[in-house]
């Protein structure tokens, strides 16, 4: 398998798509415990350089999958034309779907009260078979170490392979830099949002508005209090460093070949 990536704005995004995506998961199952699997978007990019607890939890992760339709389009503008567009809820179910045959058992840790239930009862009800947990909604506040191995325990016991975490960026990657060594699980994926989208709490933008890349715009619509002001700041900043950083990387590439991660 190869496996290639790109970096963008200091953050390494691998090429990945829908179609692939499993194998990835897969393959670092098969390599160990504490694998951490980020699920990241145009805000997430922006944030990485004025967050250093967010940026070390980037450079923890063992793969970095393009949620935002833009990642994809940068990708492919360098060069990339296999990577393709993979957002939370989509991953949960490509790899409970195919995480059935190896009977894996999964584990959602996240979500405003009652989130996590509903979703669970969604998820079951399309994958009968799959061996799905969830656990009581967590506080808003920085977990003590006292429920850390409370939720330790818990995962040990349900013998967990893939720990779903939706606390929302930034503080599930920061959450998850810090607990994955003691939570003893193969694989651990950041996903936010994708809990009120499967649960059915929050809207699922049309796949119309998602080819054309306006998700962000749907949702600000939907949320305009918390989300305007944060994508009226983070889209321009991403558009303008983005194109930079393409002209800088097309230059390179034409004048001395294929150049990766500048």
């Amino acid at each position: 398998m190869i496996e290639q990536s790109f970096e963008l704005l200091g953050v390494s995004i691998d090429v990945i798509n829908k179609e692939s995506v499993f194998a990835r998961v897969e393959n670092l199952y098969e390599k160990g415990i504490s694998k951490f699997i980020c699920v990241r978007d145009v805000h997430g990019v922006v944030l990485h350089s004025r967050n250093s607890d967010l940026a070390d939890a980037h450079n923890n992760a063992s793969l970095t999958v393009p949620d935002g339709k833009p990642l994809v389009w940068v990708g492919r503008l360098l060069g990339y034309k296999s990577i393709g567009q993979v957002c939370g809820r989509d991953l949960v179910k490509i790899v409970i779907s195919r995480g059935i045959e190896k009977e894996w058992n999964h584990y959602f840790y996240g979500g405003a009260e009652g989130v996590s239930d509903k979703m669970v009862n969604n998820l079951k009800k399309e994958f009968q078979s799959a061996n799905l947990y969830c656990s009581l909604t967590p506080p808003f506040r920085e977990l003590t170490e006292f429920e850390i191995n409370q939720l330790q325990v818990e995962l040990k016991m349900f013998d967990i392979d893939v720990l779903w975490i939706g606390l929302g960026s930034p503080k599930q990657e920061i959450f998850i830099k810090n607990s994955m060594h003691k939570l003893d699980v193969p694989i651990i994926v950041g996903v936010g949002a994708a809990f009120d989208f499967i649960a059915g709490t929050r809207k699922i933008c049309p796949k119309w508005i998602q080819k054309l890349g306006f998700e962000w715009m749907f949702r600000i619509f939907q949320e305009p209090l918390r989300l305007g002001s944060r994508y009226l700041k983070v889209v321009p900043v991403f558009i303008g460093r983005s194109l930079f950083e393409i002209c800088i990387k097309k230059r390179f590439t034409n004048r001395y070949g294929a150049v990766k991660n500048l």
